[in-house]
Formats: C-alpha cells, sequence, structure tokens
C-alpha cells in the first residue's frame, strides 16, 4: 500500500494489476500514484480511510504528472499530454492532438498551476498554455539547447526552471509584448548534481 502522512497516517489500498507507484503528486486533498499503467487518484480527506476515486489513462505509462485539485496534467511515454478534469477527473482532454504544431517537440518536463499551464521541451523552450488550455499564450527559450525540468512560479509571477546546470528565471514583461519577458536571468554557480527540485511556494 501508499502511506499518506497528513497529521496522522492513512494505508492506501493499491489498485490491483497496476504496479507500485513511480510518481506520487498531492494536490490538497487529493492524491494521484502513477503506476506502471495510469494513475490512481485517492480522495484523502480523511487521511486514516482514504478512497479510491478512480483510474485514469489506464492505456498509457506516464512519466512527468502536476495537479490542482480539479484538474491533472500527465505527459505518457509516447511523449502524449493529457489533461483530466470534471467529476471524479473522468473527462479527458487530449492537449497533444489540440495543438499538434506547438507542441511537437518532446516535451520533458510540466507544470499544472491555476491560471497557467508550463509545458518544458528538450530544446530548452517553456510553451505557455491557459490552465484549461483553451489557448497557447507564448512560448519562451531559455537559449540553452538542453531539456528543461524543474519547472514552478516564483511568488512574484516569474517563471523558474532548471536547464542542466543552470537556473533560469523569466520576470513579468515590462513592455506589454508577452507576459514574460523573453530575456532570461540565468544563474549558473549551482552543480546540476545539487538541483533536485524547484518548489512553488
Amino acid at each position: 500500500g501508499l502511506a499518506l502522512t497528513t497529521g496522522v497516517v492513512g494505508i492506501v489500498p493499491l489498485v490491483s494489476g497496476r504496479g507500485t507507484p513511480t510518481i506520487v503528486e498531492i494536490a490538497g486533498s487529493t492524491v494521484f500514484a502513477v503506476m506502471s499503467s495510469g494513475i490512481a487518484i485517492y480522495n484523502a480527506f480523511n487521511a486514516l480511510q482514504p478512497t479510491l476515486v478512480g483510474l485514469v489513462g489506464a492505456d498509457s505509462t506516464f512519466t512527468a504528472v502536476s495537479a490542482i485539485d480539479s484538474q491533472l496534467l500527465g505527459r505518457t511515454s509516447s511523449n502524449r499530454l493529457f489533461l483530466f478534469s470534471g467529476v471524479n477527473f473522468n473527462t479527458t482532454l487530449d492537449v497533444t492532438a489540440e495543438y499538434p504544431r506547438i507542441l511537437g517537440a518532446s516535451i520533458s518536463s510540466v507544470h499544472h498551476g491555476t491560471q497557467f499551464s508550463l509545458i518544458g521541451t528538450a530544446e530548452g523552450r517553456v510553451i505557455i498554455f491557459q490552465s484549461d488550455f483553451a489557448s497557447h499564450v507564448q512560448t519562451i527559450d531559455t537559449l540553452i539547447a538542453f531539456a528543461v525540468s524543474q519547472l514552478a512560479f516564483a511568488p512574484t509571477g516569474a517563471i523558474v526552471c532548471t536547464v542542466g546546470s543552470t537556473m533560469v528565471f523569466f520576470g513579468q514583461d515590462s513592455n506589454g509584448v508577452g507576459l514574460w519577458d523573453d530575456s532570461p536571468t540565468m544563474l549558473s554557480s549551482i552543480q546540476s548534481s545539487s538541483i533536485s527540485r524547484v518548489l512553488q511556494v
């Protein structure tokens, strides 16, 4: 089972035949456990008795996920992007099919927020969408031809990510051309082995 700690400890029964979780994402009282195939969703409001809400993406293997209370964004091993939402997350949007030209590059990381979603590519770009994927907002370039990882929003609204051993920041655009300035600020004195995760706080 999967142990949860939220002041008390509960043991979540895993979905039979789906293997053990490879990634666990928590958003509010919802826990997303990425299995060898599909993502199991649990309501952990009562941590002593967490309940299985359902299983989404049962035919896919997910390699990256990011979630808020009402939406789950996942990237599959075949480089496809899906958004799960609605009651028990049973509404699926194939984001890659909606934006085949924009999402033609290899996806290296995802970050799903309440207003915007960030998609990092293997070529060093960050693609920004509205969180419901109703529109593409902006694409910004880190100027480093390497995979973008550890995407997050800073409290100031800036976008921060790591590209290899470099931490890259995109501040909000003061010229009004885009929402974020396309001239990144870089901090390259950190060894790549020391960056394990960038958190939004």
